[in-house]
């Protein structure tokens, strides 16, 4: 395998490599030929030493510059490269340059038969506005930016899988706990990791939505352990949809407030709630649990069912707190 790994600095796609990693430590997942790693960033902040990465210091919005990269010799690619947050909503032309041209630049450059997984995520269904969880067949009603520039990327990427252009999947993430990121300005959809740190830290925290509404979460590094599975498998595992689900369970401030008390036996800081309009326009109507139609993924239940099992482990991740947003 000759594999690229877009935004490969970020969050998402330091674990997507971890994970990587981890699987060829155990003997699950066969070495890779070569590892080609893109992003702004100078350096991968925790570069795998058992793996053959060459890095590539480029911008990937930058058309020209992802010309420079050798994608005529690459046969894999996990697309993670995206901003995310507030970022990306105040930059709308990054937001589509880095989700959907880079995909389509990538899809075109690529050789026949290549395999593109891009990281999606629940922004894309957006309004779900039904009880129960969404599958994979949930209307796009997007809103916002980002959410926008995922649900475009998934129809392209339908489009390039049913032209055979090239065996093209997106991976469609929850909220992801918990992010390493230190957030600054605005809150945004990963709120609820910014309250985790919060309390960790004994500080006040204020939330952009009321205590009692859901959010669909699952743990990073589930995340990336998905993805690292949903390139390996093999077409016909995969099916003829483009787009499928990380399955993923409600999770609401309050009850991450009562996990937290419990673990750390202590009431913790204030935690107080001021609902903010722009935010709650965009995800007040996501769905709050997401079903997978993937056999593996559907049964049985993920371990991330367990918010206690979900914040226990996050403490022994082995991440630092210095790394960028996630995807």
């Amino acid at each position: 395998m000759h594999l690229l790994v877009t935004g490969a600095a970020g969050e998402l796609g330091t674990a997507v490599l971890q994970a990587l990693e981890a699987g060829v430590r155990h003997g699950d997942v066969a070495p890779p030929d070569r590892v080609l790693t893109a992003d702004l960033a100078e350096r991968l902040p925790c570069p795998p030493e058992s793996l053959p990465v060459e890095h590539a210091p480029i911008d990937l919005a930058d058309p020209a510059a992802v010309e420079t990269l050798p994608l005529a010799e690459i046969d894999s690619v996990v697309h993670c490269a995206s901003p995310t947050g507030v970022r990306a909503e105040r930059d709308l032309a990054g937001t589509l340059a880095l989700n959907v041209e880079l995909t389509r630049r990538l899809a075109f450059a690529l050789p026949s038969g290549a395999r593109l997984l891009f990281a999606s995520s629940v922004a894309a269904i957006g309004d779900f506005g039904a009880a129960g969880p969404a599958g994979e067949d949930a209307p796009l009603r997007p809103r916002g930016g980002y959410g926008t520039a995922k649900a475009m990327t998934e129809l392209l990427l339908q489009h390039l899988r049913d032209s055979g252009r090239c065996d093209a999947r997106a991976l469609r993430l929850p909220t992801l706990l918990v992010r390493r990121a230190q957030r600054r300005g605005r809150p945004s959809t990963g709120f609820l990791s910014d309250l985790v740190k919060a309390f960790r830290a004994d500080a006040p925290f204020t939330a952009p939505a009321p205590l009692d509404f859901p959010i669909a979460v699952a743990a990073g590094r589930t995340a990336a352990a998905a993805m690292v599975t949903a390139l390996r498998m093999d077409a016909p595992a995969w099916g003829r949809r483009a787009v499928a689900n990380l399955p993923a369970v409600p999770a609401t401030a309050n009850e991450v407030l009562a996990v937290l008390r419990e673990l750390h036996r202590r009431p913790g800081p204030p935690v107080a709630a001021a609902p903010d309009p722009d935010l709650m326009a965009r995800i007040g109507g996501w769905p709050s649990a997401l079903v997978s139609r993937l056999p593996q993924w559907a049964e049985p239940a993920p371990p991330d069912r367990s918010l206690e099992r979900l914040l226990t482990e996050d403490r022994t991740a082995g991440h630092t707190d210095q790394r960028p947003q996630l995807a």
